[in-house]
């Protein structure tokens, strides 16, 4: 056979891989949905090899790589390695890629009644950690002319076992979840429920909103962080908001209430374009 063969890049790639050695093997078994133990039964190994294998300690042989890549059915696609950690999900960045870009969020005012909080957030790929990874500005004057900065920072978790997503903040200790369910055909909305500490005049107490976060098609982000802040009864964008947020509060969150009931949710509308 002319030319190179691949199997040298893959045993390569194996060995090399900048967050741990078998980090393609590892995501190959789970999407397989296999156990380290059905890897080993099929690349013909005991357990304990492939574990030395995953774990890069001590170093395994080149034809013991090969095995347990073919095995695997591992091939030498770049792409197919940017993945993340299995703590965060073990997803691949390529199915997800539609994700990247720029969102607004619409969520309750934890202050006033009727109003809700328009903020915006970028979502984008960390090459350095493997993993998505968001940015929420929530930074504008208030009426009485006081700064109000509520920017947020954190990583993306996406669970293969509950379909949706997970953007959380740690921060000295306090922290914020957004659980989100996954964008549906061409609905480019993510809708879900906000987890966080409100802060009063002398304490903090939990506080939770329904949210949502549509994207923007096109990236001038220093004109979308123009329109961040609050949006009151007498606002244009303030009906379509509110029936947003009240259908997912009616047909996306579940509360467990004494009155609580738990059906099957009827489809949402796609959100008005902005």
């Amino acid at each position: 056979m002319e030319g190179r063969h691949p199997w040298p890049n893959l045993i390569r790639n194996e060995r090399q891989n900048s967050v741990k050695p078998g980090r393609g093997i590892e995501q190959a078994r789970i999407n397989k949905a296999w156990t380290r133990s059905k890897l080993a039964e099929a690349a013909g190994y005991d357990v304990r090899t492939i574990r030395t294998l995953l774990e890069g300690e001590p170093p395994v042989r080149d034809q013991t790589i090969l095995d347990v890549c073919l095995a695997a059915e591992l091939t030498n696609d770049d792409e197919y390695f940017e993945a993340s950690d299995e703590i965060y999900g073990a997803y691949a960045r390529a199915s997800y890629r539609k994700y990247e870009g720029v969102y607004f969020g619409f969520r309750r005012s934890f202050t006033y009644q009727s109003t809700f909080v328009r903020s915006v957030f970028k979502i984008k790929w960390d090459e350095e950690d493997e993993l998505f990874i968001f940015k929420q500005y929530q930074c504008y004057i208030s009426a009485n002319n006081k700064k109000i900065d509520h920017s947020q920072v954190g990583r993306i978790y996406i669970s293969p076992l509950t379909d949706l997503l997970h953007f959380l903040t740690i921060d000295q200790g306090a922290v914020r979840l957004v659980t989100l369910t996954k964008m549906r055909g061409n609905d480019d909305t993510m809708r879900g429920s906000l987890l966080t500490q409100s802060e009063r005049t002398m304490f903090f107490q939990p506080a939770v909103s329904a949210i949502y976060l549509q994207k923007l098609h096109e990236h001038d982000l220093d004109v979308y962080l123009k329109s961040v802040g609050p949006i009151g009864p007498g606002d244009d964008a303030h009906t379509e908001v509110m029936e947003q947020i009240e259908a997912i509060e009616r047909d996306v969150m579940f509360t467990a209430t004494p009155k609580s009931t738990i059906g099957k949710a009827e489809p949402l509308s796609p959100a008005p374009s902005h």
